[in-house]
Parts: structure tokens; sequence; C-alpha cells
């Protein structure tokens, strides 16, 4: 045409060539539960049913030239335990007794899916709060114990979470990240509530029976609390 015989202005500008179609994302076998994934067409998401008996969908999503959108594939639809069952029992009742309830499922069931994950770390942020005000009416003499109590639940509690790093691996990272942080400031507030209450007698206060997070609360005088706290593994 006339742009082959004139070269100025927007004739000037090569022709656009095709866009190359972006390839596809392999199949492969993910890491964290070992489900086996097909090859899928770039900007698609492929589904899968949760592993084992846990209830829900896994989905992992395949962006562009063959690569997907994640190291791994989204298990936070993956449920195992009914945790909103007991958040729904918390009020009215010892917060205590409710994350015994909590520790004995995870127990029976030996585990936990990606996501009860944060169903758990938010009935464990609501007992505490609820916490407060059952031993706000206690009697001064009864709030040590209930205190240490509701402080052994917690612990174990968090125990149970870190105790599964594999189903962590499906929860995305800023999701792990908000929930370590939410954790580590529920266990502050508990130890807080501790300290509040502890006798004038009571110098130290250490959890032993967990098998994955160290905790002990020491009173050097009562002006001077030290506490120490750490994941193992």
């Amino acid at each position: 045409g006339i742009c082959k015989k004139a070269r100025r202005g927007l004739c000037a500008i090569p022709p656009r060539r095709q866009e190359r179609p972006s390839p596809n994302c392999l199949h492969t076998v993910d890491t964290v539960w070992g489900l086996k994934w097909p090859t899928q067409p770039a900007r698609s998401t492929a589904k899968r049913q949760c592993p084992d008996k846990q209830r829900g969908e896994v989905t992992w999503k395949c962006g562009y030239w063959g690569l997907r959108t994640s190291e791994h594939p989204d298990y936070s639809k993956c449920v195992l335990t009914d945790i909103h069952k007991h958040a729904r029992n918390l009020r009215g009742s010892d917060p205590s007794t409710g994350l015994e309830s909590v520790n004995n499922d995870i127990e029976n069931e030996n585990s936990f899916a990606t996501g009860d994950i944060e169903a758990i770390v938010n009935l464990l942020d609501a007992a505490s709060n609820i916490q407060e005000m059952y031993v706000s009416q206690a009697p001064k003499s009864e709030r040590e114990e209930l205190s240490g109590v509701f402080w052994k639940q917690s612990v174990e509690t968090v125990d149970h979470l870190v105790s599964q790093p594999q189903v962590w691996l499906g929860l995305a990272q800023e999701k792990t990240n908000s929930q370590i942080d939410t954790i580590q400031n529920i266990l502050d507030t508990v130890a807080k509530q501790m300290v509040d209450n502890l006798k004038d007698t009571t110098s130290t206060f250490v959890i032993e029976h967990t098998k994955h997070v160290t905790l002990q609360l020491k009173v050097v005088n009562r002006n001077d609390i030290e506490t120490k706290f750490g994941f193992e593994g």
C-alpha cells in the first residue's frame, strides 16, 4: 500500500507483530498434600477436592508464560473441624472449657485443615476477650487459678496450630504473617491477664506440657515482669 512508498509519520511505525500465545502450566504434583494437577491453559484456575476427610475445594491459578501465580495451591477453603460450633458455645460459659473442647477435637482428628486456621485464631481471640470479663466477675481468691487454666488451654491451642507446618503451606504468605502476628498479640494479652491476677506469693508460672511452644512468665518483683515466649520447630 501507500506505507510501502512513504516512510513518514504513521507510516514510519512498523506493523505490530502478532502476540505469541502464552504457554500452558504443565502438569505437576503439589508438595503440600500431594494432589495431582493437570496441564492447564494460561489465565485459568484449576480446582480439586480437598484431601483426606477435609471438606471444600482447592484452587491453583495459572498465570502467564507457563507459571502458576503462587508457589502452592490455595487450601484456605479446606476445613476439617467445626470451629464455628465452639465459637457459638463460648458466650455464657467458661472460655477455658470452650478452648478445651477445641483442643480435644483437634486431637481426635489428629490434625486440622488450612481453612481452620483463621477460625481457630478468631476463636482464641474471642475467648481471651470473654475471659477478661469472666475473671473480673469472679472472687479475687479464684482469679489466679482461673487465669492459669485459661492460659494453659490457650498455649495448648497455639501448640496445636504450630504443630502442623504442612497445613500452613496451603495459606498465602501474607495471610500466614497476619495470623502469626495475631497469635502473638493474643498470647501477650493472655500473659498480661495472668500477671494482673497473680497472687503476691506467686513468683513463676511455666507452661511445661506443650511440645512446640515454650512459654515462661517470671515475676522478679511486682513492678518487674519478665516473659519468655518462643516456637520450637
